[in-house]
């Protein structure tokens, strides 16, 4: 079954870490990584296939989830239909990520009784989310 996790990496300006959302679909196919890159105001959504690991400054993945391959079409939907916040001062690619969730829990792509989705979330939001 396609997994989801937050892949998080060293902060390479500022003092937040960088946050991605990675689909795996564990059938031997490179993950796809959802992110925000810029800075306030200048914010752009991107996708691109890519092993995390393999990226510079990668400390760790946080699993969130899983989806059922059924659910991809409207997982990459809600993904796509996401907006950028380049408005609200301070809103970064780790607020993108936890928003990407949220929205995919409640679209019921990420199913509620998922207690990996409820473990990472509150790891994600209590441990990592903010400042260093």
């Amino acid at each position: 079954m396609p997994r989801l996790y937050i892949a998080m990496y060293e902060a390479g300006t500022g003092n937040y870490e960088h946050w991605a959302l990675c689909l795996d679909d564990e059938d031997g196919n490179v993950p796809t990584i959802f992110e925000v890159s810029g800075e306030d105001g200048t914010f752009e959504k991107s996708a691109v296939q890519d092993e995390p690991e393999n990226r510079l400054l990668h400390k760790r993945n946080l699993a969130v989830g899983e989806v059922n391959e059924r659910d991809i079409p409207e997982l990459l939907k809600v993904i796509d239909d996401a907006k950028v916040d380049n408005e609200t001062t301070e809103w970064n690619c780790q607020d993108y990520v936890i928003e990407l969730l949220e929205m995919l829990y409640e679209e019921c792509i990420i199913d509620e009784d998922d207690k990996e989705y409820k473990r990472g979330m509150k790891k994600a939001k209590d441990k990592y989310f903010g400042p260093l």
